[in-house]
């Protein structure tokens, strides 16, 4: 899942950077709470607290973005 996870979080980063998606863009928030889920997950696997609350906050601040946007 961390693999998965830190891919999904480099290519929002990427996307968003060069200009490919906005902010405000579902697949940008989407590929946040995926990749952090999947690094939430080893982090918890591997007792990574710090990277486990760090990714907790990161899910929590794109689901936020997806409810403000979309509903």
């Amino acid at each position: 899942y961390g693999w998965a996870g830190m891919a999904a979080v480099v290519i929002a980063y990427t996307l968003i950077n060069f200009s490919l998606l906005e902010v405000d863009d579902f697949y940008y928030q989407f590929l946040n709470v995926f990749g952090s889920l999947g690094i939430l997950i080893n982090a918890f696997y591997h007792r990574d607290y710090p990277a486990a609350i760090l990714n907790m906050i990161w899910i929590a601040v794109a689901i936020i973005i997806i409810v403000k946007v979309f509903f």
